[in-house]
């Protein structure tokens, strides 16, 4: 991840769409990886082009939860019309924004930063060649074991403590 970041990787990290099991959630433990999860979400993918929907949605959720962990999409534009009406109306609230500020570095994996090496290699080469180049760089995962389609992984298939590992959730998020 440092290369593709070019830079320090903070050891924090939220599993997307949520998707959290106990076994990769003891395995990020193991690797003293802070595990995010939310109180509050925006919802703004499904308001794309209604910033005051997003608001009354954080501010509804807010006032029920008390405090937490909010949730927006960078990428929709309702969210950035939203922010300034949200960070007024937090303000006028009382809430904090808090800024969390690692004490170190994530450690990568030395597996994992040879293939990302050897594909950022490629890509380099390939853009040497023809600089319009498509610049994403993607890698293939490590094969897994065929399981029947639709079938959920099992689940000594992602690294990790055994699944008897303590569940890391806090209420009301079940295990």
């Amino acid at each position: 991840m440092t290369i593709a970041a070019g830079q320090p990787i903070a050891p924090f990290f939220r599993f997307p769409f949520l998707a959290d099991t106990k076994s990769m959630l003891g395995y990020t433990g193991t690797r003293n990886i802070g595990i995010f999860s939310i109180e509050v979400d925006a919802l703004d993918y499904r308001n794309k082009h209604n910033p005051q929907a997003v608001h009354d949605q954080v501010m509804n959720q807010l006032a029920y939860q008390k405090k937490g962990i909010l949730l927006f999409h960078d990428i929709q534009p309702s969210t950035a019309e939203a922010l300034p009406m949200i960070l007024r109306s937090l303000k006028a609230k009382g809430y904090r924004v808090v800024h969390f500020r690692p004490t170190g570095q994530a450690t990568t994996v030395a597996e994992f930063d040879v293939m990302a090496q050897r594909q950022f290699d490629k890509k380099r080469v390939a853009h040497a060649a023809n600089p319009l180049a498509n610049r994403a760089v993607t890698w293939p995962m490590p094969a897994k074991s065929k399981s029947p389609a639709g079938a959920s992984p099992s689940p000594g298939s992602f690294p990790g403590p055994p699944s008897s590992a303590p569940c890391a959730r806090s209420p009301p998020w079940p295990c």
